[in-house]
């Protein structure tokens, strides 16, 4: 996998493809799924759900505004405002200062279309993170020069904060934050940082900003969106059947308008619940249906995001080498969109999965990548699976004080962000490691820790737990 780059001779059209999947935002849902639990030879799989794609479909390019008129109107209406703030502090401008004044406004709107034009250019280099960090610049600065280019200010964050997205969640949340400062009460701004927040981990604040958008009655588009939002919120903490509610609500708003990247958004979601209950059969129905819209639309962003969760469930049923071709074929996709996140998750699959095979020091190598990643992006539930299987790894080795190490990681993290779905897989897995050093008391515990939560879940791994349990002789 290389970050270059494209190379120089590819075909022209080539290029031009390669430009326009740059140039749209960037950016993966942050909802993930523990598939299998470590118990004995298994391995945790993240799930690659999309439930967000920041400014998905629309081009930068024709974010930047740089049509004469458009400037324009907006130095005609930040003429207005201040003519009427003149007038209201007993001022009048005469002609000499309105055309500095107009001049002085020109020139924060024109530079600011020229300082996009040179971040759709960076993008098509495939320089996102430099794309980034130019438009916080100019967002701040436009936010600086003259109050009333808020709106425009704000914009400018919204496109910052899509593209950091996929490179460093915080500063992600932060430029979204700055563009609701800046614009309240717009509710794809609120939609935007709501996911944010998910991936920070942030679950309690993203609900309160979820909430806030969809009392403004959003757009069908935004009020799906929301909806697959809380879904993941509400697995991440195990509540699948209101996930399950909040996905129903999406998957019949998407229908109802003709939403297709919603549509199969919700449809993966969906499947990621049936595979955790044991329903594999209703989990693939579901993500090929998905796959036959994102081929037809064409999206290679899902595409890829439903091939990878077709290798979870290949793996899941020991077909290993298609597991692989699947991960594999979704990666490509990532690495070519240089989306960090979804490079990070199908890497760390890549490792579970060569878990899975028995081959530890491949799976090693695939999962420290993986967390380096997760750490790029400050997105720690990717961290606390690929620490869970570095735990698998520790333990196939016999060094049960490092794979404990691992996943007491893994366990504080999941209690800091909230993964009420991983953490009783944690839990038991420490039990399992407990086993291994011939703590059986330690072990007992952690089990009858776990069981309860996988209980309430109506988690498939419960038999699982229950039978070790069993043959240590735990107290019931």
């Amino acid at each position: 996998m290389s970050d270059d780059p494209p190379v120089n001779d590819e075909a022209p059209a080539k290029k031009r493809r390669r430009a326009s999947r740059r140039r749209r935002a960037i950016g993966l849902g942050a909802a993930v799924a523990a598939v299998s639990a470590l118990l004995g030879v298994a391995a945790n799989l993240s799930e690659i759900a999309g439930l967000f794609a920041p400014d998905e479909t629309r081009d930068l390019v024709q974010e930047t505004r740089i049509a004469v008129q458009d400037t324009d109107a907006k130095v005609n209406e930040l003429l207005v405002l201040l003519r009427n703030q003149a007038a209201a502090a007993g001022l009048d401008l005469n002609i000499e200062s309105e055309t500095a004044i107009r001049n002085a406004i020109e020139a924060v709107v024109v530079s600011g279309n020229i300082e996009k034009q040179r971040a759709v250019e960076y993008l098509d280099e495939g320089e996102v993170e430099q794309a980034a960090a130019l438009l916080a610049t100019l967002a701040a600065n436009q936010a600086s020069a003259v109050s009333e280019t808020s709106s425009v200010a704000a914009e400018s964050w919204r496109e910052a904060g899509a593209l950091y997205y996929g490179l460093d969640v915080k500063e992600a949340v932060r430029s979204y934050e700055e563009a609701n400062r800046l614009q309240p009460g717009h509710a794809e701004t609120l939609r935007m940082l709501g996911h944010a927040l998910v991936r920070a981990g942030r679950l309690d604040d993203a609900e309160t900003v979820f909430r806030e958008c969809l009392e403004l009655l959003p757009p069908p588009a935004v009020h799906a969106s929301v909806q697959l939002g809380r879904a993941g919120i509400a697995r991440q903490r195990g509540d699948y059947a209101l996930a399950n509610e909040h996905l129903s609500v999406a998957l019949s708003t998407a229908e109802s308008n003709g939403l297709a990247v919603e549509k199969v958004r919700a449809l993966t979601a969906l499947a990621g619940i049936a595979r955790e209950r044991g329903e594999a059969d209703v989990a693939t129905r579901h993500l090929r249906e998905g796959l036959a819209i994102a081929e037809d639309i064409p999206d290679d962003e899902l595409r890829a995001q439903i091939l990878a969760n077709l290798g979870i469930l290949a793996a899941q049923s020991e077909q290993f080498e298609d597991a692989r071709r699947l991960m594999q074929e979704a990666l490509d996709i990532f690495a070519d969109r240089r989306d960090l996140a979804g490079q990070a998750m199908t890497i760390g699959n890549l490792g579970a999965i060569a878990l899975l095979v028995g081959d530890t020091d491949d799976a090693e190598l695939h999962l420290l990548q993986s967390v380096e990643i997760g750490e790029q992006l400050g997105w720690q539930s990717s961290i606390a699976y690929d620490l869970v299987n570095l735990g698998g790894i520790a333990k196939e080795r016999e060094d049960f004080a490092a794979a404990d190490e691992y996943l007491a990681r893994a366990e504080q993290i999941a209690k800091t962000v909230g993964l009420s779905e991983l953490l009783p897989v944690i839990i038991a897995n420490r039990g399992e490691i407990a086993l291994g050093r011939g703590d059986v008391e330690t072990a007992c515990r952690h089990w009858a820790e776990a069981m309860p939560a996988l209980a309430q879940m109506g988690s498939a791994h419960l038999s699982e737990v229950a039978e070790m349990a069993a043959r240590a002789n735990c107290p019931r």
